[in-house]
Protein backbone atom coordinates (compact mmCIF):
# COMPACT_ATOMS: atom_id res chain seq x y z
CA UNK A 1 0.00 0.00 0.00
CA UNK A 2 0.91 3.20 -0.92
CA UNK A 3 2.09 4.65 2.89
CA UNK A 4 0.89 8.23 2.35
CA UNK A 5 -3.24 7.00 1.59
CA UNK A 6 -3.29 5.24 4.80
CA UNK A 7 -2.45 8.00 7.02
CA UNK A 8 -1.96 12.04 7.65
CA UNK A 9 1.01 12.86 6.45
CA UNK A 10 3.25 15.80 8.31
CA UNK A 11 2.24 18.21 5.96
CA UNK A 12 -1.04 17.23 5.91
CA UNK A 13 -1.22 17.43 9.74
CA UNK A 14 0.45 20.83 9.80
CA UNK A 15 -2.72 22.17 7.63
CA UNK A 16 -5.33 20.50 9.20
CA UNK A 17 -4.43 22.01 12.76
CA UNK A 18 -3.80 25.65 11.28
CA UNK A 19 -7.34 25.06 9.75
CA UNK A 20 -9.23 23.29 12.66
CA UNK A 21 -7.78 26.48 14.73
CA UNK A 22 -9.12 28.99 12.10
CA UNK A 23 -12.73 27.69 11.87
CA UNK A 24 -13.53 26.64 15.40
CA UNK A 25 -16.71 25.11 15.08
CA UNK A 26 -18.11 21.63 16.83
CA UNK A 27 -17.66 19.10 14.28
CA UNK A 28 -13.94 20.84 13.55
CA UNK A 29 -12.59 20.17 16.93
CA UNK A 30 -14.21 17.31 17.28
CA UNK A 31 -12.79 16.07 14.24
CA UNK A 32 -9.04 17.57 16.41
CA UNK A 33 -10.27 15.73 19.34
CA UNK A 34 -10.37 12.33 17.57
CA UNK A 35 -6.47 12.99 16.31
CA UNK A 36 -5.01 14.13 19.84
CA UNK A 37 -6.48 11.01 21.21
CA UNK A 38 -7.03 7.99 18.96
CA UNK A 39 -10.55 7.95 19.33
CA UNK A 40 -12.86 5.51 17.27
CA UNK A 41 -15.52 8.47 15.46
CA UNK A 42 -18.42 6.20 17.28
CA UNK A 43 -16.94 7.14 20.22
CA UNK A 44 -16.39 10.66 19.75
CA UNK A 45 -19.87 11.05 18.57
CA UNK A 46 -21.10 9.32 21.81
CA UNK A 47 -18.75 10.93 24.19
CA UNK A 48 -20.07 12.84 27.12
CA UNK A 49 -18.68 15.99 29.19
CA UNK A 50 -19.52 13.48 32.29
CA UNK A 51 -16.86 11.21 30.53
CA UNK A 52 -14.14 13.61 32.03
CA UNK A 53 -12.07 13.22 34.60
CA UNK A 54 -10.00 16.27 34.12
CA UNK A 55 -9.42 18.72 31.52
CA UNK A 56 -7.12 16.34 29.01
CA UNK A 57 -8.42 12.87 30.39
CA UNK A 58 -11.49 10.88 30.04
CA UNK A 59 -13.41 7.42 30.00
CA UNK A 60 -14.23 5.87 26.73
CA UNK A 61 -17.47 3.50 27.72
CA UNK A 62 -19.51 3.73 24.58
CA UNK A 63 -19.97 3.69 21.23
CA UNK A 64 -22.53 4.65 17.88
CA UNK A 65 -23.93 1.42 16.42
CA UNK A 66 -26.27 1.61 13.27
CA UNK A 67 -28.46 -0.57 11.21
CA UNK A 68 -31.35 -0.68 8.32
CA UNK A 69 -34.70 -0.14 9.30
CA UNK A 70 -36.78 -0.66 6.41
CA UNK A 71 -35.36 1.72 3.92
CA UNK A 72 -33.60 4.09 7.11
CA UNK A 73 -30.26 3.61 8.74
CA UNK A 74 -31.11 3.60 12.72
CA UNK A 75 -28.27 5.47 14.74
CA UNK A 76 -28.16 4.19 18.18
CA UNK A 77 -25.57 4.93 21.43
CA UNK A 78 -24.24 1.41 22.68
CA UNK A 79 -23.54 1.74 26.22
CA UNK A 80 -20.90 -0.27 26.27
CA UNK A 81 -17.29 -0.12 24.09
CA UNK A 82 -16.74 -1.59 20.56
CA UNK A 83 -14.33 -4.30 21.97
CA UNK A 84 -13.20 -6.60 24.22
CA UNK A 85 -10.97 -4.35 25.43
CA UNK A 86 -13.22 -2.50 27.67
CA UNK A 87 -13.74 0.87 29.15
CA UNK A 88 -10.49 2.35 29.23
CA UNK A 89 -9.16 5.89 29.76
CA UNK A 90 -7.86 8.37 27.07
CA UNK A 91 -5.51 11.65 26.99
CA UNK A 92 -5.31 14.67 24.50
CA UNK A 93 -2.45 16.72 25.44
CA UNK A 94 -2.64 19.06 27.73
CA UNK A 95 -1.54 22.18 25.40
CA UNK A 96 -5.01 21.37 23.57
CA UNK A 97 -6.97 21.11 26.66
CA UNK A 98 -8.57 24.26 25.73
CA UNK A 99 -10.44 22.04 22.89
CA UNK A 100 -12.92 20.87 25.67
CA UNK A 101 -14.07 24.13 27.12
CA UNK A 102 -14.38 25.58 23.64
CA UNK A 103 -16.67 22.56 23.38
CA UNK A 104 -18.36 23.16 26.16
CA UNK A 105 -19.23 26.95 25.51
CA UNK A 106 -20.34 26.05 22.15
CA UNK A 107 -22.73 23.32 23.55
CA UNK A 108 -23.14 24.77 27.15
CA UNK A 109 -26.73 22.77 27.49
CA UNK A 110 -25.61 19.54 25.75
CA UNK A 111 -24.64 16.65 27.71
CA UNK A 112 -22.45 15.11 24.39
CA UNK A 113 -19.63 16.90 23.34
CA UNK A 114 -20.16 16.40 19.98
CA UNK A 115 -23.76 17.96 19.16
CA UNK A 116 -25.27 20.70 17.37
CA UNK A 117 -28.44 22.70 18.59
CA UNK A 118 -28.68 20.23 21.73
CA UNK A 119 -28.44 17.30 19.39
CA UNK A 120 -25.62 14.22 19.38
CA UNK A 121 -24.01 14.68 15.66
CA UNK A 122 -23.72 11.40 14.06
CA UNK A 123 -20.70 9.53 13.01
CA UNK A 124 -21.41 9.71 9.19
CA UNK A 125 -21.50 13.68 9.87
CA UNK A 126 -18.14 13.27 10.93
CA UNK A 127 -16.80 11.72 8.28
CA UNK A 128 -18.72 13.75 5.49
CA UNK A 129 -17.25 16.36 7.84
CA UNK A 130 -13.26 15.80 7.66
CA UNK A 131 -13.82 14.70 3.48
CA UNK A 132 -14.74 18.23 2.93
CA UNK A 133 -11.97 19.57 4.66
CA UNK A 134 -9.86 17.36 2.73
CA UNK A 135 -10.81 18.63 -0.69
CA UNK A 136 -10.65 21.89 0.78
CA UNK A 137 -7.34 22.03 1.77
CA UNK A 138 -4.46 22.05 -0.82
CA UNK A 139 -2.17 20.02 0.84
CA UNK A 140 -4.64 16.96 0.71
CA UNK A 141 -3.72 14.80 -2.47
CA UNK A 142 -7.44 12.98 -1.35
CA UNK A 143 -9.90 12.50 0.75
CA UNK A 144 -9.04 10.35 4.16
CA UNK A 145 -11.27 9.10 6.04
CA UNK A 146 -11.78 9.58 10.48
CA UNK A 147 -9.89 5.77 10.93
CA UNK A 148 -6.91 7.74 9.71
CA UNK A 149 -6.81 10.10 12.26
CA UNK A 150 -6.58 7.28 14.61
CA UNK A 151 -3.87 5.37 12.33
CA UNK A 152 -2.11 8.41 12.39
CA UNK A 153 -2.24 8.96 16.70
CA UNK A 154 -1.39 5.42 16.57
CA UNK A 155 1.78 5.66 14.28
CA UNK A 156 2.87 8.52 16.31
CA UNK A 157 2.98 6.82 19.97
CA UNK A 158 4.74 3.53 18.82
CA UNK A 159 7.32 6.33 16.48
CA UNK A 160 7.87 7.54 19.90
CA UNK A 161 8.34 4.74 21.57
CA UNK A 162 5.61 4.82 24.13
CA UNK A 163 5.59 1.65 26.16
CA UNK A 164 3.40 -1.35 24.55
CA UNK A 165 0.72 -1.75 27.66
CA UNK A 166 0.27 2.14 27.49
CA UNK A 167 -0.57 2.09 23.25
CA UNK A 168 -2.69 -0.92 23.69
CA UNK A 169 -4.63 0.81 26.87
CA UNK A 170 -5.20 4.57 25.00
CA UNK A 171 -6.03 2.34 21.74
CA UNK A 172 -8.32 0.52 23.42
CA UNK A 173 -6.79 -2.65 21.57
CA UNK A 174 -6.21 -6.29 23.23
CA UNK A 175 -2.60 -7.01 21.61
CA UNK A 176 -0.05 -4.90 20.47
CA UNK A 177 0.44 -6.82 17.41
CA UNK A 178 -2.96 -5.05 16.05
CA UNK A 179 -1.44 -1.99 16.41
CA UNK A 180 1.68 -2.53 15.22
CA UNK A 181 0.35 -4.69 11.99
CA UNK A 182 -2.49 -2.45 11.49
CA UNK A 183 -2.16 0.92 12.77
CA UNK A 184 1.60 2.05 12.38
CA UNK A 185 2.76 3.66 8.98
CA UNK A 186 6.26 5.25 8.47
CA UNK A 187 5.30 8.63 8.71
CA UNK A 188 9.44 10.05 7.85
CA UNK A 189 9.63 11.75 4.80
CA UNK A 190 12.33 11.01 2.19
CA UNK A 191 14.70 13.43 3.82
CA UNK A 192 13.92 12.69 7.10
CA UNK A 193 15.12 8.96 6.16
CA UNK A 194 18.25 10.26 5.11
CA UNK A 195 18.90 12.44 7.87
CA UNK A 196 18.81 9.18 10.31
CA UNK A 197 21.07 7.12 7.73
CA UNK A 198 23.81 10.09 7.76
CA UNK A 199 23.78 9.78 11.59
CA UNK A 200 24.12 6.42 11.73
CA UNK A 201 27.24 6.78 14.19
CA UNK A 202 29.03 3.04 12.72
CA UNK A 203 29.45 4.85 9.55
CA UNK A 204 30.99 7.91 10.95
CA UNK A 205 34.50 6.49 10.45
CA UNK A 206 35.64 8.75 7.69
Amino acid sequence: KDITKEIITEKELRAFIRFIIDNQTVVNLSLLFMLLSGLRVGEMSTLKFDDFISDTSFKVQRTETFYKKGDKWVYEVSDRPKTDAGIRTAFIPQQYAWIVKKLRKLNPFSEYVCSKNGKRIRSYSLRNHLYGICRKLPEFTEEKSTHKLRKTFCSILLDQGFDNNFIISVMGHTDIKTSEQYYHFDRKSDMQKQAMIDNIVEFKIV
